[in-house]
C-alpha cells in the first residue's frame, strides 16, 4: 500500500485534495469530479473531457458541459425561468 498525504474527513464527508496535487494535475476550483468506489478504493478522477465555456450572458468561463449559460446566470432570480 503506498501512504500519501493522510487527510481526515470532515464532518460533511469530505476531504481536502492537497494544494500542491492540485497544481500538478490542473485540478481547478469547480471542476468536475468522478468519484467511485473499485475494490475496496475510492478512486477520484476528472470527468472528461474537460470543457471551460464562456457564459454567453456575462462572460464568465467556467467548467460546465451542458449549458451556455454559467452557474451564477442560472441561479439570478427572473433571467431564465
Amino acid at each position: 500500500m503506498i501512504l500519501g498525504v493522510v487527510r481526515n474527513l470532515d464532518q460533511n464527508g469530505r476531504v481536502q485534495i492537497p494544494i500542491e496535487m492540485r497544481e500538478k494535475l490542473n485540478l481547478d476550483r469547480d471542476l468536475p469530479l468522478n468519484v467511485y468506489e473499485e475494490n475496496g478504493k475510492i478512486i477520484i478522477s476528472p470527468v472528461s473531457p474537460v470543457v471551460r465555456k464562456m457564459c454567453v450572458v456575462c462572460g464568465v468561463i467556467e467548467v460546465r458541459t451542458d449549458r451556455e449559460v454559467c452557474t451564477r446566470c442560472m441561479n439570478r432570480k427572473g433571467i431564465f425561468g
